[in-house]
């Protein structure tokens, strides 16, 4: 779930191109979509990134 209340999908495992920080607030996993380059600064320092699973989701991709 994001800040603003939306639910996100993300692959299981982190990825060397992820633009998504997980987080723990308050016992609620969130979700903050990032950036590339923010996202690759984070990476950078060590923070796990994952991919949106609508990346990966051929079901997804069909819908589009």
């Amino acid at each position: 779930m994001t800040d603003a209340g939306k639910p996100v999908a993300v692959e299981p495992e982190p990825s060397l191109s992820g633009t998504v920080a997980l987080y723990n607030w308050a016992g609620v996993l969130r979700a903050n979509v990032v950036q590339n380059t923010k996202a690759a600064a984070m990476r950078a320092g060590g923070r796990e990134m994952y991919l949106p699973h609508s990346v990966n989701c051929s079901t997804a991709r069909r819908n589009k």
